[in-house]
């Protein structure tokens, strides 16, 4: 008898056990499927909030990792979904949703090797998949149209009210040399309508080539020398670090910096430059931020340091109409003064940028206009501070995945040496995919 009621005490308590295990399941379902139901809302991060409170109790639930992966992908937060796939990549006969969310993010973030692994191992289980087999295609026809030759051409001119007029041209061919390589050559021109600077113009000359050691860093190293005057041979070297799909971090050195004023080229001063830059945006662009600073040292001893900084916010952020106010700051200093070329022993300057973009259906692949006013205060040493400001308006068009153009033209109220000028400005730029 004893044996009996030890017997069924063990089985009550057996089927209690299971019946709470039962309720704990049907309660954490109905979790996962409220977050998931408010994740397909648009509230992401409420969704997010619940999947992950799941999974700090049981983090090896595969579908509510599954989930907690595609709803951070909705949200734009690729980092941390590529994070998190990583805890379930090895799981066999994965979801095609899941791979396709997935390889948009290795696309995002330039892992294109993985993406089309990921891809191809997607076809093999479901060859049938037409959103699979479309994205593997998208990537096979950007590797193509990436290895094509490109022709890249600017040209610009600038004008102040005393009537010095400088003009650059840049033309650049690039091809692939291999899947991470791509070669270059470069020819880089500026000159002055003032005869007094001809001497200070430019014609260089350039070879170099950007490599890809990985998705996350790129080398670009170029060789470049003067082909009109004597001497000016020169180097620069910039190495990109993009650590998430959100930063990006540069470190530059040229021994021949190329924004050296034509005053000083005239009078044989040349300078290297040293930058590190860094840029930020959110996950939907609505917030951005760039900072960059760089030494000179010039050849007549004048050491030169500057600071420019901006911050934006889209307070508008639709499909077809964008509005930004954009705060900006620079800063230089000289360690010389009275130098033949303009460069105060420090000045400061603040200006405010409202920036509307118009996003227009038109026959071509994508035409966006742009429309900008600044309005700011700008103080140099020895001079009152006072105001600045000007109007700014441009086109780009991509006519096809092979051609692009842009242009701009810009009227702006400056102050130099304590005086007001006034400055124009127009910039064209092409860009060819060489078939």
């Amino acid at each position: 008898m004893r044996l009996f009621l030890g017997m069924m005490a063990l089985l009550m308590s057996s089927l209690a056990q299971v019946a709470v295990a039962q309720d704990g399941a049907t309660r954490t379902d109905k979790q996962h499927r409220h977050g998931v139901k408010l994740a397909r809302e648009g509230k992401h991060e409420e969704g997010l909030a619940i999947l992950k409170s799941l999974l700090d109790k049981q983090p090896k639930l595969y579908p509510i990792r599954r989930d907690y992966i595609i709803i951070l992908t909705w949200k734009g937060d690729c980092d941390a979904a590529l994070e998190n796939y990583q805890l379930i990549r090895q799981r066999p006969n994965p979801e095609s949703y899941l791979i396709s969310a997935v390889s948009e993010c290795l696309v995002k973030v330039r892992d294109i090797d993985q993406a089309r692994s990921l891809l191809r191992q997607g076809l093999s289980a479901e060859p049938d998949d037409n959103e699979l087999a479309t994205q593997y295609q998208s990537i096979l026809n950007n590797i193509s149209l990436n290895a094509k030759p490109r022709l890249d051409i600017s040209i610009g001119t600038s004008e102040s009210e005393e009537g010095n007029r400088d003009h650059f041209l840049e033309a650049r061919y690039s091809r692939a040399l291999t899947q991470r390589t791509r070669g270059y050559a470069r020819f880089f021109n500026t000159r002055s309508a003032d005869k007094a600077f001809e001497t200070g113009d430019l014609n260089r000359l350039g070879l170099g080539a950007l490599h890809w050691f990985n998705h996350q860093w790129l080398l670009d190293q170029e060789f470049s020398k003067e082909i009109r005057h004597d001497g000016d041979a020169g180097s620069r070297t910039r190495l990109s670090y993009y650590p998430t799909s959100l930063w990006e971090l540069g470190a530059e050195y040229a021994s021949f910096a190329e924004d050296i004023p034509l005053r000083a080229k005239a009078e044989n001063i040349d300078t290297d430059r040293f930058t590190l830059s860094a840029s930020f945006h959110t996950f939907d662009y609505r917030w951005e931020w760039f900072g960059s600073t760089s030494r000179y040292d010039f050849s007549d001893t004048n050491n030169r340091n500057t600071l420019f900084t901006s911050g934006g916010y889209a307070y508008q952020l639709e499909e077809k109409r964008e509005r930004r106010l954009i705060l900006e700051l620079f800063h230089s200093r000289n360690t010389k003064e009275g130098t033949v070329y303009y460069n105060p022993s420090k000045d400061l300057g603040l200006t405010l940028v409202h920036r509307t973009d118009f996003v227009l259906d038109t026959r071509y692949q994508r035409h966006v206009d742009h429309l900008s006013f600044s309005l700011g205060t700008y103080n140099q040493a020895g001079f009152s501070t006072k105001p600045t400001y000007g109007v700014r308006y441009e086109q780009d068009y991509d006519f096809s995945a092979f051609t692009s153009l842009s242009w701009g033209i810009g009227l702006a109220s400056r102050i130099y040496d304590g005086g007001r000028e006034s400055q124009t400005s127009f910039v064209i730029s092409i860009s060819s995919k060489l078939i």
